[in-house]
């Protein structure tokens, strides 16, 4: 039987006790030590030994200084609750008056409190067990959605299976008050029901068609404007425009304008606007997360940022399309590249239109922005060096393999010998802070550990001057990994940025 571990501050007479003016305390711990007993009491206080059934006997670290020197030990003995009816806790019962039971308050005031429990012998003492923890209060965040495509609707397929286990683990409640498609919008103040929302999604419908919450034609300026304070996050998972920027720029901004975090998994804002959301530095203080926008669930740019602490990167090579790597492996098999992409497509992977994966534009994004991340080099998606996979020939790839070779499409930082790096006569054609970049299609060994990834897995490999190297990789069957990123995202600026 647990102790009833609600604070007892005031002694009372037990039939138990020696006299009116006692009450019984049982001790397992420091105050049996006729030392403590004569510090913190004054006197010895003679007692009669008995046991707890069904605990066991745990350490806890004392940070009350006055308690550490009187018994000379900053960890004391601490009953736990046991599953094994057999096991006990031995000690000793002690008689307390009223000035020493104030006087043991005051000795384990910092960490305890008193509670009833039930003895072996029948009788039932107060006894010192850990004060009760309140639990951290509840962070609420609102949350407004833009773009319910794969990425979007499994975002609210999540934000629906794991509002337990955010509650749980990090306090906090994320309440969906808007969500914005092509069609139009939803918003509610109060909340939307994701799985009403799933529900239209997967009906082909729009958002807009909820009941009593619908906005058909509103987009994200109207749906912020008309929640006023009542939003607290914004999710960009809409389609990307690599030359515009299209909606998705323009609700970022918006966001960022009215003081919203915000969180992309739409990267064509970064590439055209990061000065504007991120800052000039990429500083992690800056209410933008993107871990979405660079390999899916594999946490990228944060990998890089915790390595490059204590080291300076002087290569990075990676594979952040994983329509490229289905489309080759299919071909190394003898497909065509339309019958590999077609294939790619049928499984989820490819977009309707591929032609930024397979052209190699996609992952150029995603290096320029892991390099403006990360290494602290701004780049224009002009400024990479791309060549995609159109042209690759199946007879090409099988005859790389039996040579030991895969063929991947690469994305590759390298550190160049420019002015950054204090060379004096550095090359005319090389870029202003000694990086270049490039996307191509590469052979590497097939012992490299992005040769060595599936046909669905994206990775990194970071070569450092004393970390040494740091290869990564994440598979990726289906969108949901990266809504995983978005919700990452999303805890993060909940619980981290202030708002």
């Amino acid at each position: 039987m647990s102790p009833d571990s609600s604070p007892d501050s005031s002694p009372d007479s037990s039939p138990g006790a020696r006299g009116a003016a006692t009450e019984l305390v049982f001790s397992y711990g420091t105050l049996q030590s006729p030392a403590v007993q004569e510090a913190v009491f004054g006197t010895r206080v003679p007692g009669e030994p008995d046991a707890v059934a069904g605990h066991a006997a745990g350490r806890l670290r004392i940070l009350d200084p006055r308690a550490v020197a009187l018994s000379g030990s900053d960890t004391h003995a601490v009953l736990l609750a046991s599953p094994d009816p057999a096991a006990r806790v031995a000690g000793t019962v002690l008689a307390l008056d009223a000035g020493q039971l104030a006087a043991a308050d005051e000795y384990e005031s910092g960490a305890c409190v008193r509670a009833a429990v039930p003895l072996v012998s029948g009788r039932t003492a107060r006894v010192y067990v850990p004060r009760p923890q309140s639990p951290e209060p509840l962070v609420h965040r609102r949350v407004v959605v833009s773009g319910l495509g794969s990425v979007g609707a499994g975002l609210l397929r999540l934000l629906d299976q794991r509002a337990g286990d955010l509650r749980e683990r990090h306090r906090l409640v994320l309440t969906v008050v808007g969500a914005v498609d092509s069609g139009g919008a939803a918003v509610a103040a109060g909340g939307l029901p994701p799985a009403a929302l799933l529900d239209l999604k997967g009906r082909g419908s729009s958002a807009a068609r909820l009941p009593g919450a619908g906005r058909p034609g509103a987009g994200v300026a109207e749906v912020l404007a008309g929640l006023g304070e009542d939003v607290d996050l914004l999710v960009e998972a809409g389609p990307g425009d690599l030359v515009h920027g299209g909606a998705g720029l323009a609700a970022a901004l918006e966001a960022r304008r009215r003081g919203l975090g915000v969180v992309l998994a739409n990267k064509a804002p970064l590439v055209l606007a990061w000065e504007e959301l991120v800052g000039g530095d990429g500083a992690d203080g800056a209410p933008v997360r993107f871990s979405a926008c660079v390999g899916a669930s594999l946490p990228t740019v944060d990998l890089a940022r915790r390595v490059l602490v204590s080291a300076s990167a002087l290569r990075v090579e990676a594979v952040l399309n994983s329509t490229c790597q289905l489309v080759l492996r299919a071909v190394e098999e003898g497909a065509a590249v339309e019958e590999a992409v077609a294939r790619a497509q049928r499984h989820g992977v490819a977009e309707a239109d591929p032609s930024l994966d397979v052209d190699g534009w996609d992952t150029a994004v995603k290096l320029v922005t892991l390099a403006a991340a990360a290494l602290g080099h701004r780049a224009a998606l002009g400024d990479v060096d791309v060549t995609g996979i159109r042209g690759v020939d199946p007879a090409q790839l099988q005859a790389t393999r039996r040579r030991g070779e895969v063929v991947v499409l690469l994305g590759l930082a390298e550190r160049v010998a420019g002015p950054a790096d204090g060379a004096a006569d550095g090359p005319a054609d090389g870029p202003a802070d000694g990086w270049r970049l490039s996307v191509r299609p590469t052979a590497l060994p097939e012992h490299h550990p992005l040769a060595r990834m599936d046909a669905q897995e994206t990775g990194v490999v970071l070569h450092t001057d004393v970390a040494g190297r740091i290869a990564a990789t994440g598979l990726h069957h289906d969108a949901t990994p990266t809504a995983a990123a978005v919700l990452r995202d999303l805890v993060d600026l909940a619980t981290t940025a202030p708002r």
